[in-house]
């Protein structure tokens, strides 16, 4: 963005965006777009309503990470690094999604580079490679090092900016979904509740994006991991 303006690319399309999405349709929902569908707006109304606007996608971030990056994500579906480090058996649900949904990044790693992880954080942390059970110990050890190699922190940061978005447009979606459906319950309008479909199916897919961007963002620090030699230096 350009210096005059006060945000980032990633406060515009994560925050702006989001609070946006979820201030028309809780108005529309409620009120009938009373004020999305106003005529005319001065320029402090224009001021007020982005204030607002990243106000409410700041809110709406936390509730996001919470319910879909460390909920859905981490506990019914469980974490890309687990899956990519084949830390249990793939469940159906995870084989759909790889498969249908994200991709190569939510599939096991080949195990010559599976191999190499694991046994460099297992003498990290001083113990056997059987004991690896949790993809939080891995991702801990291996994150410092990938992050610390310029390219791969660069291609990380973008992948993070990209999750961010998708996970925070996906909640915003599902607002919509709600508000939606109560203005058509409220004035009895079936075509509304064609349009809550839409806004559905279109935030699911948000979601596929997220989960993508989420095991991209792991896949990344692990192959990175993996490329570094016991010295440190690729």
């Amino acid at each position: 963005m350009s210096n005059w303006f006060p945000f980032t690319d990633y406060d515009f399309y994560a925050y702006l965006t989001t609070g946006m999405i979820v201030l028309f349709s809780l108005d529309y929902g409620i009120t009938g777009g009373e004020i999305v569908f106003r005529e005319t707006w001065s320029f402090m109304h224009i001021v007020f309503a982005i204030a607002i606007a990243y106000i409410v996608g700041q809110i709406v971030a936390m509730p996001a990470s919470i319910l879909l990056e460390h909920g859905v994500v981490r506990r019914i579906f469980r974490p890309p690094v687990a899956v990519m480090m084949k830390l249990g058996k793939r469940r159906l649900g995870e084989k759909f999604l790889g498969r249908w949904i994200v991709g190569r990044y939510y599939e096991p790693l080949p195990d010559n580079l599976r191999h190499v992880v694991l046994r460099r954080v297992a003498e990290k942390l001083g113990v056997s490679v059987e004991a690896l059970s949790d993809p939080e110990d891995i991702f801990q050890v291996a994150f410092p090092e990938a992050y610390s190699n310029p390219n791969t922190k660069e291609r990380m940061e973008e992948f993070r900016r990209l999750y961010g978005f998708s996970r925070n447009i996906t909640l915003a979606g599902f607002l919509s979904v709600g508000a939606i459906l109560y203005r058509g319950g409220s004035t009895d309008n079936v075509e509304l509740y064609w349009w809550a479909m839409i806004v559905f199916v279109v935030s699911v897919m948000m979601f596929g994006r997220f989960l993508k961007f989420y095991a991209a963002y792991g896949a990344e620090v692990l192959r990175t991991f993996a490329s570094v030699a016991g010295d440190g230096k690729k």
